[in-house]
């Protein structure tokens, strides 16, 4: 079993992988704070609780966009499974042509993302992964990651707008029983879902008109299963793609 682990900005999402298929993932929340230790404490418990006797795992691979945890968890898989754990743009380049200004600034969950589409999906792709931030990204029929775009997340962009507006209350994002909402409440939660869809939407159309032909769009993350409700372009919903593409980039590693 191959245990993929994607460090995110809020969570660390891990999946065990047996021949392509995920069995079993998890989340962990993401702490700059904490220690290898404590990392290796909680991964042990949740890898027993799902996957019974550690010795099943018997490969590692890790992307990250938080380097001050990529070490720390790093050390938790070495201590936790006696694992050296291979990480994403350290020992694995991306296995595709990166046409930006700065190639090497393109996040490993981006890589992680477009391996899994150049793999799965047909090209043009466009990908919207929902996480802290809201990315899209943009492979053309080359299978060329061309750029994208970036945007405040779902959860960032709520959280600093109940921050800022002294008069909104909290919330509870859910799904919107109608568009306009009749308290604030309904109204802070529909203008989020909404409001995510329609970006989702609009950026969609944008794309496609620059070059003139459909595209692929994936939406992956967290809450894509919820924003994809309400978006009107034609979307596949893939919330485990980060760890699709990590466990291709592992075998493309050790192949």
């Amino acid at each position: 079993m191959l245990l993929a682990v994607d460090i995110g900005n809020t969570n660390i999402l891990c999946g065990g992988i047996v021949d392509g298929q995920i069995l079993h993932s998890f989340r962990m929340a993401t702490h700059k704070d904490k220690s290898a230790a404590e990392y290796a404490l909680q991964l042990n418990d949740l890898i027993r609780l799902y996957f019974k006797d550690p010795k099943v795992i018997t490969g590692a691979i890790i992307s990250s966009v938080v380097p001050e945890v990529t070490h720390s968890i790093e050390k938790a898989i070495i201590e936790t499974l006696y694992l050296l754990p291979v990480i994403v743009k350290r020992e694995i380049p991306a296995p595709f042509p990166i046409k930006l200004d700065y190639p090497a600034t393109l996040g490993s969950d981006r890589i992680a993302d477009a391996t899994a589409v150049l793999h799965e999906y047909p090209l043009p792709a466009i990908i919207f992964d929902l996480g802290t931030a809201t990315t899209c990204s943009v492979l053309n029929k080359q299978g060329e990651f061309i750029g994208g775009l970036i945007s405040p997340g779902i959860k960032t962009g709520s959280d600093a707008l109940l921050s800022k507006a002294s008069l909104l209350g909290s919330y509870e994002l859910s799904n919107p029983e109608q568009l306009i909402g009749a308290n604030t409440e309904d109204a802070i939660n529909s203008g989020i879902v909404y409001g995510h869809a329609s970006m989702v939407d609009g950026l969609a159309r944008r794309i496609e008109k620059q070059f003139g032909e459909k595209h692929c769009i994936v939406l992956t993350g967290g809450l894509s299963g919820l924003i994809a409700q309400y978006c009107e372009c034609d979307i596949i919903v893939d919330r485990v793609l980060i760890l699709k593409g990590l466990n291709y980039l592992y075998h493309s590693q050790i192949s």
